[in-house]
């Protein structure tokens, strides 16, 4: 007798495991081993606490949320939540229940009063009912449900109540692991390929022939096994239930997308021939590849490198009482708040208008749960929310508000968006940094001043758009324009010129005057006096250049003025906020010159400052009941207060209503004061009521005083001519020499080299080839964007020096430091690899506006040396895939050497080597 006879070489096995997305592989813990030997952090479920570690009790992969850890395992029974999707099987009839098996630890539970009637009628389950349950369902009947309940022994409770579940007819099931079903929005579906799948969460999965959407009049009970299945049909659920064991084999997440792919890459084998090793690992390795390009496409869409309308973002601000002051939503994020509040009956049908805003009353009913949670977290465990997902992919994220300086009395910050976590987490840090330097640390002005709030708006929107496509943007730093001589002293004399027509006004001595190119620094000039300005200073004054660029020609001036708050430099006498009027003047196009001007009292300004940080210091340590900490929290105030007072005695303002803002802030003062030396003298701990009765008032004297001699100013419209007469100067002076600009490129002295950007992150200047702002499509740009998304992520792991290579391209990231004579600095205490920061210190995203993270970088790796004597630069290179890493650190010294010839900056690389 003849038969074949498949052999399979051990040589040729497949390794299942490089199927597998490596940047989303997660470690895999075995029962009994170490998750964290750390304190402070939570146990949840499948772990347990030894000799104060906590260990793993079963074999799977670690979840943390803030500080609770998990281990979820990768096999077991199923454990329900409330709204997921079951297939299940009739195991009992027992009174007025069905006891159903749906793979879990325990028998589930269908009550007979969590079930359609027949045609869908409504009314009470009477005996009758109880007598016909097996003509309703009997034991081996499959069934579809959701859970409704889970009780306290682990049992679930299910109910068909829609006419989407009930009773199974014809198909197939296929059982898995739960942990391969992928949580999505809806598991009922129909698939193009002629058949109908539900994906239970329990780890069954029925495949049937294609259903209709509409429920019969049955009431989920009817089963029709009178139908002829084709043979088509059965051949399509064959082959779906094979792809779908291929699938699992792989260990690949199954839903919907994933199935299809499978099905599609399946068309080149027969039904029989998928049960085969090589062809399911060879179904699954196609199926990932299809899923991996699409993630690439959806990331693209998603960071904003290609426009897209289906990205949904919105950004809200609350203060200290849940009270909404600030809020801007997109046209998608408008539409699906609108939908939410008509859902939870807070809109009728005629008020639901997609494109108009939303009431903000409506919005504080939607989000008060998550913030009365979030201030829970924040007050009495001190773990705060840092990041929500949820369904539709959307994220919301928090500012850490409890451990952030910059949030300011209680305030919360959210953003909540489709986009990336990490991206969001960028654009809310950018956005609580305009709104510092829009409005001082008293935000509270945003809610009813409309040209703030709108100003604010455009701001984001300017900096969402640059960071797709601005190389600047992207690594929050000015880009300089690299001119010859002769430019660079005609434009440093046109600045001079127009600083010393500005000290003509006994208001404007201290000043500077800048030049930008488009989105690149040209020139500063500075009086002496003037405080120096923090390179996030000038990256916020560029961004307010291209703002102004941006706008059409209707809505464009030709000056356009406002006060700002910038925090100066951290080596200055007074830093953190201080006031100055900016004009900025269109010059040429895409030419603008900015003159930057101190305004009112510089010391009284940065006291207040610290007065603000000071009460909110306070605040949340008496809403933590963290009272042993409080009297040095006090002290830092009265010592802040004594200096504001101190310079409240040189103010001289003539003004009846300041006199009584500064009499007023003094006698309450007083009064907070004495009550709070009368709790340290009693600790009485009911005193500390009467404080809190009293903080407000002082608080709001803290809010008018500044608003009445920082941030306003009664001479800016009066200066406008001034201005305009001095652009008028600069215009002339530059018209001639402006545009003799060194063109030359240093790209060939380096071969090989496709792009590069050096940064220096004392000044906060990049040095790199120009790239197409205009231009979505550009492939070099999104390989940039990648490579320093991967980058920033290493760095973040502790990793300064980094090479690596796709199928074109060769990248290279690296990091180091000099002291302010240009030697090379190696650091003493170099960041530990996947270290996590203090709990009282948040963590930074990698850049400036968001926090200074190079700064933080320094004071890590250099505890005992004076930061303001570190120099940190990086360099981020991109060349063809053919060249060798000896040649990549070959260019990178060499390249540090020219730009530090063109820019007159030391800049000497680390030896690599």
């Amino acid at each position: 007798m003849n038969s074949n006879v498949s052999i399979r070489l051990a040589c040729d096995r497949v390794n299942i495991p490089l199927i597998s997305d490596e940047s989303k592989s997660q470690r895999l813990f075995t029962p009994g081993e170490v998750v964290t030997s750390q304190q402070g952090f939570m146990r949840g479920h499948g772990t347990y606490m030894e000799d104060d570690t906590i260990k793993s009790s079963v074999a799977g992969v670690m979840v943390q949320v803030n500080k609770l850890i998990t281990v979820k395992a990768l096999k077991g029974r199923y454990v329900g939540e409330i709204g997921d999707v079951v297939v299940a099987r009739v195991t009992e009839v027992q009174e007025k229940r069905w006891k159903v098996d749906t793979n879990s630890r325990l028998d589930s539970m269908l009550l007979l009063s969590s079930v359609n009637l027949p045609g869908g009628e409504l009314r009470r389950r009477g005996v009758e009912d109880e007598k016909q349950m097996r003509k309703y369902l009997q034991e081996g009947d499959l069934i579809s449900a959701e859970v409704q309940n889970v009780h306290s022994d682990g049992t679930l409770s299910l109910h068909t109540r829609s006419l989407k579940y009930g009773k199974l007819a014809q198909g197939i099931l296929v059982k898995v692991f739960p942990s391969l079903i992928q949580r999505r929005k809806t598991h009922f579906h129909n698939l193009p390929c002629g058949a109908s799948i539900i994906l239970g969460n329990n780890g069954f999965i029925w495949i049937s022939p294609m259903m209709n959407s509409e429920g019969g009049e049955g009431g989920g009970f009817t089963q029709n096994l009178d139908d002829v299945v084709t043979k088509e049909d059965r051949q399509t659920i064959a082959r779906l239930r094979n792809c779908i064991l291929a699938l699992a084999h792989c260990k690949m997440m199954l839903y919907d997308t994933s199935i299809l792919y499978a099905y599609e890459e399946s068309q080149k084998y027969e039904v029989s021939e998928l049960l085969h090793q090589e062809c399911m690992t060879d179904i699954a390795f196609l199926t990932q590849h299809r899923l991996r390009v699409l993630e690439c496409k959806v990331r693209i869409r998603i960071t904003g490198k290609a426009k897209s309308t289906d990205t949904m973002e919105g950004i809200l601000v609350f203060d200290q009482t849940n009270d909404l002051i600030y809020h801007n939503f997109n046209e998608a994020m408008r539409e699906k708040m609108s939908k939410q509040a008509y859902d939870l009956g807070l809109l009728d049908e005629e008020s639901v208008c997609p494109t108009q805003e939303l009431n903000s009353n409506v919005l504080i009913q939607i989000f008060s749960p998550l913030l009365a949670s979030q201030r829970i977290m924040m007050c009495q465990f001190d773990n705060a929310y840092t990041a929500i997902q949820m369904e539709n992919n959307l994220n919301v994220v928090f500012d850490e508000v409890s451990r952030r300086s910059e949030a300011f009395l209680g305030y919360i910050f959210l953003e909540i968006s489709t986009k990336e976590v990490d991206l969001v987490k960028r654009e809310l840090g950018a956005f609580i940094a305009f709104i510092k330097y829009i409005c001082g640390p008293n935000i509270f002005t945003i809610k009813n001043d409309t040209t703030k709030a709108e100003h604010l708006t455009e701001l984001i929107l300017t900096y969402r758009e640059l960071y797709a496509i601005n190389q600047g943007v992207l690594m929050e730093a000015i880009e300089q324009l690299l001119v010859n001589v002769d430019v660079k002293s005609t434009v440093v004399n046109a600045l001079q010129a127009a600083t010393d027509r500005l000290k003509q006004d006994p208001h404007s001595q201290r000043s500077h005057s800048l030049l930008f190119v488009g989105s690149k620094f040209l020139a500063r000039y500075s009086t002496r006096q003037a405080q120096e300005l923090a390179a996030v200073d000038m990256f916020f004054l560029s961004t307010l250049c291209q703002m102004y660029n941006r706008r059409s020609a209707a809505h464009r001036q030709r000056i356009e003025s406002r006060i700002v708050f910038l925090q100066g430099s951290v080596h200055q006498s007074y830093a953190g906020c201080v006031p100055h009027i900016v004009h900025v003047v269109q010059l040429f196009e895409h030419v603008s010159l900015v003159l930057v001007i101190e305004h009112a009292h510089t010391a009284l300004a940065s006291h207040l400052y610290d007065v603000y940080f000071a009460l909110h210091k306070l605040q949340n340590l008496q809403s933590q009941f963290d009272l042993d900490n409080l009297r040095g929290a006090f002290d830092a105030l009265e010592a802040y207060a004594k200096h504001t007072q101190d310079a409240l005695r040189k103010v001289k303002a003539h003004n009846a209503e300041v006199d009584e803002c500064i009499r007023t802030f003094g006698v309450r003062w007083d009064t907070l004061r004495k009550k709070y030396a009368d709790y340290f003298k009693a600790s009485d701990n009911a005193l500390i009521v009467k404080i809190e009765s009293n903080m407000p008032m002082f608080v709001e004297s803290v809010k008018e005083l500044f608003r009445l001699l920082c941030a306003s100013c009664a001479t800016l419209e009066h200066g406008l001519q001034r201005v305009s007469d001095i652009a008028d100067v600069a215009e002339a002076s530059l018209k001639e020499g402006l545009f003799l600009f060194l063109l030359r490129t240093y790209m060939e002295e380096f071969p090989g080299m496709v792009h590069f950007m050096h940064i220096d992150r004392y000044n906060g200047r990049i040095v790199a080839p120009s790239l197409d702002d205009h231009d979505p499509s550009d492939i070099l740009k999104d390989r940039i964007w990648s490579m320093v998304d991967f980058s920033r992520t290493y760095l973040d792991k502790g990793y300064m020096s980094m090479i690596w290579k796709d199928v074109t391209f060769s990248y290279a990231y690296f990091l180091w430091f000099e002291d302010e004579h240009g030697a090379t600095l190696k650091p003493n205490e170099p960041a530990s690899h996947g270290a996590v920061l203090p709990a009282t210190k948040p963590s930074l995203t990698a850049g400036i506006l968001a926090g200074d993270y190079y700064q933080r970088l320094i004071e890590s790796c250099f505890p005992r040396t004076p930061s303001s004597k570190v120099r940190c630069y990086e360099l981020f290179l991109v060349h063809l895939g053919l060249v060798t890493s000896t040649i990549v650190l070959e260019h990178c010294r060499r390249l540090a050497v020219t730009i530090t010839d063109l820019t007159g900056c030391i800049g000497n690389p680390i030896d690599l080597l």
